[in-house]
C-alpha cells in the first residue's frame, strides 16, 4: 500500500498509536509504522525504479487518488468521474501515469507470487513511461470487511487454461470507501468484467463509477498480498 495513501486515511502511525493488519491467517497485527516491512510487498524492484524512474506515477496516482476519495460519497454508481478535471493540463500523460502506479504494484505481486505471467511486459511498460496493454482498471465504492470500508489488498483470482495459462487476473485495491479493481486480460476478446473498466487506450479519461460494497465476502475471505484463488465464472 502506498504509504501516502495510508497517511491520509490514517493519520500518523505511531509504536503508540498503530494501525493492526488483519488477514485470514492472523488478526490484529500491531504496525506501529507506516514504513513496517509488513506493509511491503516481497516483489521487490530496483531502488532506481521504485523511487525517480517511477515517481511521477506515484505522484499521479496520490492526486488522482485524494480525489476520487473526496469525491466519490457524493456520487452514485454508474456516475462518470472525469479525470481532466483532477489533471486539467497534460491529461493523458497524468492518468497513463496512474495506469503505470498499478502495473507497478501488480507487477510487484506477480514477482512476488510467482504468478504465471510475463513479467517482463511489466517491466517495458514502465521503463517505455506507455500503458500495459493489458491491465485495465476499473473504479469505484469500496468492499467492506467485518461491515467498514476495506483497505489493503485482496487476493490475486486467476482463471487458467488446463495447461496453466493465465487467461484473466484480477485483484482488488482498497482504500477505505474506494475500491479499484485491476485486471489482466489475455486476447483480443473483450471480457464481461471489462465493461465500464478503464484503459488509458480508451482515449478518454472518464471513469465510470462501479458499486464493489457487494463484494464484502470475497474480499473478507482473502489473504493480503499473498494468496492465488482459482477463479469461477460468478466472480
Amino acid at each position: 500500500m502506498k504509504r501516502t495513501d495510508l497517511l491520509e486515511l490514517f493519520g500518523e502511525v505511531t509504536q503508540t498509536n498503530p494501525l493492526y493488519l488483519q488477514n485470514v491467517g492472523r488478526r490484529n497485527q500491531p504496525v506501529g509504522s507506516l514504513n513496517a516491512d509488513r506493509l511491503k510487498s516481497g516483489g521487490r524492484i530496483c531502488v532506481h525504479c521504485n523511487t525517480t524512474r517511477t515517481k511521477p506515477h506515484d505522484k499521479a496516482w496520490t492526486k488522482l487518488s485524494r480525489e476520487l476519495r473526496r469525491r466519490l460519497p457524493e456520487m452514485q454508481p454508474g456516475q462518470t468521474f472525469r479525470g481532466s478535471r483532477v489533471f486539467p493540463y497534460d491529461t493523458r500523460r497524468q492518468m497513463v501515469g496512474a495506469h503505470l502506479y498499478f502495473v507497478k504494484i501488480f507487477g510487484c505481486h506477480v514477482a512476488e507470487l510467482g504468478i504465471p505471467l510475463d513479467l517482463a511486459s511489466f517491466g517495458a511498460a514502465i521503463m517505455n513511461d506507455r500503458p500495459h496493454p493489458k491491465v485495465h482498471l476499473k473504479f469505484g465504492f469500496g468492499a467492506l470487511t467485518y461491515g467498514e470500508p476495506h483497505t489493503g489488498h485482496s487476493d490475486i483470482f486467476l482463471k487458467q487454461t488446463p495447461d496453466g495459462e493465465v487467461k484473466f487476473a484480477w485483484w482488488h485495491h482498497g482504500l477505505g470507501g474506494l475500491s479499484i479493481k485491476v485486471m489482466f486480460a489475455e486476447g483480443e476478446k473483450r471480457h464481461d468484467q471489462l465493461v465500464d473498466a478503464w484503459h488509458p487506450n480508451l482515449g478518454t479519461s472518464n471513469l465510470k463509477i462501479a458499486d464493489f460494497r457487494s463484494l464484502s465476502n470475497e474480499v473478507e475471505s482473502t489473504t493480503p498480498m499473498r494468496g492465488i484463488v482459482e477463479a469461477d465464472e460468478a466472480s
